[in-house]
């Protein structure tokens, strides 16, 4: 399977949503990863840069 590179950038307007969350960045991490499971998508590998 090919590679396969995602780019989205969200807006302004979602970070400010975001960072009312008051997450730290290992929870806001913790919640990304657990996204990535809730998905169920099989055979993806998921790169945080």
């Amino acid at each position: 399977m090919g590679k396969r590179i995602v780019k989205n950038y969200p807006s302004p307007r979602l970070m400010e949503t975001i960072g009312a969350t008051n997450q730290t960045p290992p929870e806001a991490i913790g919640e990304l990863v657990a996204n990535s499971f809730d998905a169920r998508i099989d055979n993806e590998r998921i790169n945080l840069r």
